[in-house]
């Protein structure tokens, strides 16, 4: 399942890189993936829960790496940064 949401996150930013936002959509996202439809929808119901899943993997990547060191101000910045 990790393995399908990746390569349909992937797809999704791709199109989106390359053809603008508007132009995401589940359906050309399981296409460029090559991802089943039915898969696709059973992991991303809509295009905003693909923008969501990818801003929580984000998220996830910036906390994991972390420096825990420096003022609580440096971290931060450090944190916004990535």
């Amino acid at each position: 399942m990790a393995d399908i949401e990746a390569e349909l996150i992937a797809a999704a930013m791709e199109i989106a890189g390359t053809k603008g936002w508007r132009s995401v959509s589940v359906v050309a996202a399981a296409k460029a993936a090559q991802v089943p439809l039915a898969d696709a929808r059973g992991v991303f119901p809509s295009k905003a829960s693909i923008l969501l899943r990818f801003g929580r993997l984000a998220d996830q990547a910036a906390l994991r790496d972390a420096n825990d060191e420096g003022s609580v101000r440096d971290r931060l910045f450090d944190l916004l940064m990535r």
